[in-house]
């Protein structure tokens, strides 16, 4: 299934009015993909940027890459030096010599993607797949490269809408955004099953379920994603919003507390206010005055500069001037 969701980012389907312009929304989705990729792979020397940053690839090294027994297969390329085509053509050399040698497919997509060249790059990930018996940094590296496709494609048609708002144009578009979800649904669900115990990757199923609108199954991996440090208030924070949208009120307000409690650490100052901006809206929604004061006031505490916050409270004690009121 997943090489299937693979294949589709093989798919180009660039619209002839398109310029260079067009893409600039998904730049910073390709940065993010290339260091986040090259940081797992473990590649330490910097990623090329755009071909207006070539300049700088000239003080650049290749990483030595490495046999099946660990000894350096090309003890040339550490030295090798040259502007990105250069490095371009020789890793692809290189690859043809040595077809299972998984430091070069990775050192060479990333140099594809640094240009811009995604689809050759998905093209030679697929290629290293087979290759390589599908070792998991070319399997996860293939999956983000597929997933920055599809931003691209739905960064052009959300373009092209803007230029061009027609029933056309905009059923292009859903057609993509349902697309996306799919896919990205069918490569979490994957990810989770390669790796079982990585509670983060349930947080990340949950986001992609939520975003398709289906919050009842985003809720169940958001419970699992309760039980790990790193996404217990953000995974509380989403399922007071789903529980919220399926009408479980008292949990929706429950979760939104369960996301503001603790310190107010800066990684999660924006999830706690959030929590509770939205708890206290909920609240005032169903005449709980003094609940919904009690809140927005907890807002304020944790950040006395919130002025969503400030403006809240301010109404919220207009409409409720008795404090002894609900």
């Amino acid at each position: 299934m997943v090489a299937r969701v693979l294949d589709l980012a093989m798919i180009d389907v660039g619209h002839p009015r398109m310029n260079s312009h067009d893409l600039e929304a998904a730049d910073a989705v390709a940065e993010r993909t290339i260091q986040a990729s090259r940081s797992r792979a473990g590649l330490l020397i910097p990623a090329i940027g755009h071909i207006g940053n070539s300049e700088n690839a000239h003080q650049e090294r290749e990483p030595p890459s490495r046999d099946a027994n660990g000894a350096d297969a090309s003890p040339h390329l550490g030295d090798q030096l040259g502007p990105p085509l250069v490095r371009i053509q020789n890793l692809e050399t290189l690859i043809r010599d040595q077809p299972g040698n998984v430091d070069l497919y990775l050192e060479l997509a990333h140099l594809y993607l640094a240009r811009g060249r995604d689809y050759e790059a998905q093209r030679l990930l697929a290629r290293g797949r087979e290759a390589t018996d599908r070792d998991p940094r070319i399997e996860q590296f293939a999956e983000d490269v597929t997933m920055l496709r599809l931003e691209k494609k739905l960064a052009a048609a959300h373009k092209e809408v803007d230029t061009d708002d027609t029933p056309g144009t905009r059923e292009a578009l859903q057609h993509l955004v349902r697309e996306r979800d799919r896919v990205e649904i069918e490569i979490f669900l994957e990810r989770c099953r390669r790796h079982p115990d990585d509670l983060a990757l349930k947080y990340e199923l949950g986001m992609r379920f939520k975003r398709a609108g289906h919050s009842a199954e985003a809720s169940k991996h958001f419970q699992e994603s309760l039980h790990d440090s790193r996404t217990r208030q953000a995974a509380a924070l989403e399922l007071g919003d789903c529980c919220e949208q399926l009408q479980r009120i008292p949990d929706a307000l429950r979760y939104y507390r369960l996301a503001a409690d603790g310190l107010a650490a800066a990684e999660h100052l924006d999830c706690q206010t959030d929590a509770l901006l939205r708890a206290s809206q909920l609240a005032q929604r169903l005449k709980l005055g003094k609940l919904a004061r009690r809140y927005a006031a907890w807002l304020l505490q944790l950040d006395p500069r919130h002025q969503g916050g400030a403006v809240l409270l301010e109404r919220l004690e207009r409409e409720w001037h008795d404090p002894t009121s609900a």
